[in-house]
C-alpha cells in the first residue's frame, strides 16, 4: 500500500513501514493517558457504569493494539510481509476510531454545555494527536481523522441547536483540515527517508571505493618496493662490469663505446632513481621492516663490488656479523650501495672496508653498517653540512 505520491524504491518503502510501526508502538501509551482522562471525568460527574464499558473496551483494545505491534511480522525483511500487516492495521485503526467516536454516545446522556466542551476538546485533541502517530501511513490517518470527525459531527448534529449545528460544521472543517495534512506529511516522510537511503548509499559507496583506493596503495607499494630492488641490483652489477671492461680494452673505439655505454648505463640509473626517490618522498614508510641476517646483507651488496675494486687495485675487504636485525630491506640496500659507490669512486689507492659491527645502546643491542676507505675524504668546512643528520643504528632481532 502506497503511502504517499513520492516514488519510493522497495528499500524505502520497508524503511517507511518499520518506522511507522515505531512511530506508532511509541504513540499507543499516550493514548492511554486521553482515554483514562475521559471516561474518569465523565464517571465523576455522572456515576454512569457505562462509562467504565467504554473504558474496559478501550483499554483492552490498546493493550490488544500492542501486545500485536510487537509480533514477529514488524521485524520481517519481506516487503509483501509488512504490506499486509499494514493492510490489518489499517482495519484496527478504524475500529479504534469509530469507539473514540462512541465515546460521546455513551458517556454524555444529556445536553450540557460543560459537558459538551469537555468532550468535544477531549476528540478533537485525539484527532490532531493521531496526525502525528500516523504521519507515516495517510490511508490509517485519514480512516482514523474521517471516522472520528464524522462520527463526533453526527452526535453533534443530531441536536436541533445552533450551538450544536455550529460545532457540527467546526468537527467536519478540522477533520478535512487535518486530512490535507494527513496527505502532504506522508510525501514529506518518504522524501526524508528517501535522501537518508542517498546518503547511506553514498557513504556506503565512498567506503568501498576508500577501500579500493587502500588495495590499490599497497599494491602500488609492493610495485615500487620490487621494482627498487629487482632493477636497481642488475644496473649496479652492469655499471661495475661496464667499469671492469674499461681497464682491459686498449682499443681506443672500443674505449669509447664502454665509455658511451657507461655514460647510458649512469642516465639510466640516475633516472631510475629519480622515480623511485620521488615515490619514497610521497610514502617514505612503504616497506615495511622485516628480519635480516646483517651478514647476508653485507655480503650480497660487497659481492657486487668487489671485481671493480679490484679491477682498480684496491684492497677489498668485508667483515660480517651473523646477526638478525629489523629494518627495511630495499632502503638498507640502497644506502650501502651508494656508500660504496661513493667510496670507489673517490679512493685512488688504498682500499675499502665493508664491516657490520654491534653496539649497545641502553638495553638494547643494534647494528652499525659501515664503509671505511682510504679516499680524499670530505672537506672540514663541508662535513657540518654533509653530516647533518644522526646516523642510524639498526635494532638487532632478539
Amino acid at each position: 500500500m502506497a503511502s504517499a505520491q513520492v516514488p519510493a524504491t522497495p528499500g524505502v518503502e520497508l524503511s517507511r513501514l518499520r518506522q511507522s510501526q515505531e512511530i506508532q508502538l511509541r504513540a499507543l501509551p499516550t493514548t492511554v493517558f486521553p482515554a483514562v482522562a475521559l471516561w474518569a471525568y465523565f464517571y465523576l460527574v455522572t456515576g454512569s457504569a457505562t462509562c467504565i464499558y467504554w473504558a474496559v473496551v478501550m483499554h483492552t483494545w490498546q493493550a490488544y493494539r500492542i501486545v500485536r505491534s510487537r509480533q514477529h511480522e514488524w521485524r520481517s525483511a519481506e516487503l509483501s510481509t509488512l504490506v499486509s500487516a499494514e493492510r490489518r492495521a489499517v482495519v484496527q485503526v478504524i475500529g479504534f476510531a469509530a469507539w473514540w467516536g462512541a465515546a460521546p454516545w455513551i458517556m454524555v446522556p444529556w445536553d450540557d454545555p460543560l459537558h459538551l466542551s469537555v468532550m468535544v476538546l477531549m476528540l478533537a485533541g485525539v484527532m490532531a494527536g493521531s496526525t502525528a502517530s500516523l504521519a507515516l501511513t495517510r490511508v490509517a490517518g485519514t480512516c482514523f481523522i474521517i471516522t472520528l470527525g464524522l462520527l463526533l459531527a453526527a452526535w453533534l448534529a443530531q441536536h436541533s441547536t445552533i450551538t450544536h449545528t455550529v460545532l457540527a460544521i467546526s468537527a467536519i472543517v478540522l477533520s478535512s483540515t487535518l486530512c490535507m495534512l494527513q496527505r502532504n506529511l506522508p510525501r514529506r516522510w518518504v522524501a526524508l527517508i528517501q535522501a537518508q537511503t542517498h546518503q547511506e548509499q553514498l557513504t556506503q559507496t565512498l567506503s568501498t571505493q576508500k577501500s579500493e583506493l587502500e588495495c590499490l596503495h599497497q599494491e602500488r607499494s609492493r610495485l615500487f618496493a620490487a621494482t627498487s630492488h629487482d632493477l636497481r641490483q642488475p644496473l649496479y652489477a652492469l655499471r661495475m662490469q661496464v667499469q671492469a671492461l674499461e681497464g682491459v680494452m686498449q682499443s681506443n673505439s672500443q674505449s669509447r663505446a664502454l665509455q658511451r655505454m657507461s655514460a647510458m648505463l649512469q642516465s639510466l640509473s640516475s633516472t631510475l632513481d629519480s622515480v623511485l626517490n620521488l615515490y619514497q618522498i610521497e610514502q617514505p614508510d612503504s616497506s615495511p621492516p622485516v628480519r635480516l641476517n646483517a651478514q647476508d646483507v653485507l655480503f650480497e651488496c660487497g659481492v657486487m663490488w668487489h671485481d671493480l675494486a679490484v679491477s682498480r687495485g684496491l684492497d677489498f675487504r668485508m667483515s660480517g656479523r651473523n646477526v638478525d636485525l629489523v629494518a627495511q630491506p630495499v632502503a638498507l640496500r640502497r644506502a650501502l650501495n651508494n656508500l660504496i659507490d661513493n667510496a670507489l669512486k673517490y679512493t685512488r689507492q688504498g682500499g675499502l672496508l665493508l664491516a657490520v659491527r654491534l653496539r649497545t645502546r641502553g638495553d638494547a643491542v643494534v647494528a652499525r653498517f659501515e664503509v671505511w676507505d682510504t679516499g680524499d675524504g670530505i672537506a672540514q668546512v663541508d662535513q657540518h653540512r654533509v653530516f647533518q643528520g644522526k646516523a642510524s643504528d639498526l635494532p638487532a632481532a632478539s
